[in-house]
């Protein structure tokens, strides 16, 4: 009897020991983390497109300064001259020649500020262009890569703990510079399209 229940209890030790095991085994070939990490901010500043972005928006920039400081020195050398002109002119003549100067300034102030806020949210259509057209075509073979069904933006999710071996910022880059060489239009498809998408 006591031989009985020795046996007995062998098998159930065995039986939970190798059943463990085998749910173990499972539980590591399942994917735990089925996504991957990436920081969108770096992939648009480092990639080849990005930078080619970049350098059309500063381009852009530099036009609307140079525009300005132009239109700011004919207003410096208008004002020199309508003070060389106070002494030869009526109180009345002089204060309808300042208010019309100064009517003008404030105009073109307006219209250069919002020359400013058109471009910063061009600027702003070019990026979201950007990772619409370049994240969901660089993430296919990062997914293939990885078995992963998802990639979160750490820019959007800055309190995220994960491990270093999930984060892919570099081959998003990687990809994102193939898919520019293979497909060069693709930066006039960014700039050029903006309110429609």
């Amino acid at each position: 009897m006591r031989s009985f229940h020795k046996k007995y209890r062998l098998f159930i030790t065995l039986f939970i020991f190798f059943g463990s095991t085998i749910y173990l085994a499972a539980a590591q070939n399942y994917p735990q983390i089925p996504f991957v990490v990436y920081n969108s901010e770096k992939v648009f500043r480092s990639s080849e497109l990005g930078q080619e972005i970049i350098r059309r928006y500063n381009k852009v920039v530099q036009a609307q300064v140079e525009a300005a400081d132009f239109a700011a020195k004919n207003f410096e050398t208008e004002e020199d001259e309508l003070v060389r002109k106070r002494s030869t002119l009526s109180v009345e003549d002089f204060k309808l020649l300042a208010d019309d100067f100064d009517s003008r300034v404030r105009k073109t102030r307006i219209l250069h500020k919002n020359k400013d806020n058109e471009i910063r949210k061009l600027y702003g259509i070019w990026k979201t262009n950007f990772f619409n057209e370049t994240i969901p075509r660089a993430f296919q073979p990062i997914s293939k890569e990885y078995g992963v069904y998802a990639a979160v933006d750490l820019m959007t999710s800055k309190n995220l703990v994960y491990r270093e071996n999930i984060e892919v910022t570099e081959l998003f880059i990687k990809e994102i510079n193939n898919l520019y060489k293979e497909n060069i239009d693709i930066f006039k498809l960014i700039i050029e399209n903006r309110e429609e998408r």
